[in-house]
Parts: C-alpha cells; structure tokens; sequence
C-alpha cells in the first residue's frame, strides 16, 4: 500500500492520521478513532484516502458514529457488542438521556472528564442516579479512565450485573419510555 500524499500546508490531514494510527493501535481503538473523527466531522471524511488501508477499511466496517458520542463511549459499545448483549445507546428514560440501557433495566454510562470534572456536574451525575433509580434503573458508571485502561474490569462488572438479573428486572413504571 502506498501512502496517502502529504497535503499542502503544515499539518496531516484526519484521514492521513486514522491511517498512520492503524500500524499501531488495536483494532478497537482504531474503530474509536474513526468514529469520533467522523462524529467531528459530521461524516465527511475522504473515503477514497481511508480505502487504501485494509485496517482502516476494516474499521469502517465496524463503525457507527452517531449511535454514541464519544471515543470511550465506542469502546464501550465494541465490548458489549463482542459480550452479544442486547443493549440500545443513547436512550431517553424521562428528562434524561443515558448512554446504554441493556435489557430494560440497567444502565451504563461512561463518562469522560471533560463534561464531568467540576462539582455541579458531579451534583448533576447524582441527581440523575437518583432519579434513574428511583424509577427501577440499576446505573453502572464508569470512567474513561477505565474503559481506556481496565475494560476487562469494565466487563466484568457488567457481567456480574447480567449474573444477577439485574438487566431483566422491571417494575411496571419503570420503563425507558417514561415520562416522569
């Protein structure tokens, strides 16, 4: 494979980046990144530059950029998909959107320092726990920390989670489709 040419002007392009990126990244990371660049970018990327790189084509495969909203939020969704869990993202349970509902009870949400760093979002991150469970949600949160670093413990916990049924049971009001 022949490299992309250089662009005009100081800096790579995002494509000539995904493509360097994928001699040294895993497979999943690789998928994160053309994720969030496609996210970025609302989907316009250069397709005819990405192609010339079997990984990156690969990962292009494997990708679904608006379904979450983050890079650590696609590792996350990878892992449950690699599981064969029924999950669905981004789903809105009353005033609040979560990040993934497996089953119709439990809840994972991974979140990132930058929207999650100061004291009223960590006031913020409580109230919605309390109102989630409340109304019958069971919430896993975890940081990005772990998901970038110690998925493996990320999983197990959700496993324990599925263990003991806690993605099937639900109360009659609490449904993802509430209003409360």
């Amino acid at each position: 494979m022949m490299d992309p040419p250089i662009p005009d002007g100081h800096l790579d392009s995002v494509e000539l980046a995904i493509v360097c990126a994928a001699r040294c990244v895993s497979d999943e990371e690789l998928v994160a990144i053309v994720e969030s660049a496609a996210r970025v970018n609302g989907g316009a990327l250069d397709y005819s530059v990405l192609g010339q790189c079997e990984r990156v084509r690969a990962a292009l495969r494997r990708t679904d950029p608006f379904s979450v909203e983050s890079g650590v939020e696609t590792l996350m969704r990878l892992r449950l998909q690699h599981l064969c869990l029924k999950f669905r993202t981004q789903v809105w349970i009353g005033k609040y959107r979560v990040d993934f509902l497996v089953g119709g009870r439990l809840i994972i949400e991974v979140d990132g320092y930058q929207h999650h760093a100061d004291q009223s979002a960590f006031r913020r991150d409580r109230e919605r726990d309390r109102y989630l469970e409340l109304r019958g949600f069971r919430v896993l949160r975890f940081t990005a920390a772990e998901v970038m670093f110690d998925l493996d413990a990320c999983e197990a916990e959700v496993l324990a989670a599925i263990r003991k049924r806690i993605h099937r049971k639900r109360t009659k009001q609490a449904s993802a489709h509430d209003s409360f």
